[in-house]
């Protein structure tokens, strides 16, 4: 370290900060604990506005359903289930293809859940450009590409989504 010229550099930086660091360790910080508990809740409740916005924000349609393809029978209980058209492989024709057939089935409504395919799913929806990573060569929904489609479209989702990334 003396021959690069950086050991006057390390004394200063690191070796005479570390007694001072040691020191701070075994005083340690004061928490006011109530407070800490108080914003925790705070967090907590705006946290679930955000959500209810963001529920209120994305279409029914392109939320996911339980299950993936709907009730094979109808369910004795119908209590929160929805009835929803569901693509269904056809009988397939002389030429081999199969027609697109469509049947109507219960599911369970899920909750938008922040997630990059539903993200990406809202983005197609919304006529959005959907950002790619260049690096993976991927479609992505990053912070920072959320960010600059805010910023682009002006739809509330995506801060909404950045925000409630950050606090969860």
């Amino acid at each position: 370290m003396r021959r690069r010229g950086v050991w006057g550099g390390y004394e200063r930086r690191v070796y005479e900060l570390r007694p001072i660091l040691a020191k701070m360790e075994d005083r340690g910080i004061p928490i006011n604990d109530s407070r800490r508990r108080e914003f925790g809740t705070e967090l907590d409740i705006a946290a679930a506005a955000t959500d209810k916005e963001m529920q209120s924000i994305v279409p029914d349609e392109l939320k996911n359903v339980s299950p993936k393809n709907g009730y094979l029978r109808t369910p004795k209980i119908l209590d929160g289930l929805i009835l929803k058209s569901f693509e269904s492989g056809g009988v397939p024709d002389k030429k081999g293809v199969v027609p697109s057939m469509y049947v109507e089935r219960y599911c369970r409504l899920e909750p938008f859940k922040p997630s990059s395919q539903q993200l990406i799913r809202y983005m197609r929806h919304r006529g959005h450009p959907v950002p790619i990573n260049l690096k993976k060569g991927k479609e992505t929904s990053e912070a920072k590409e959320l960010e600059r489609l805010a910023k682009k479209t002006h739809d509330p989702l995506y801060r909404k989504v950045i925000w409630y990334g950050k606090s969860g």
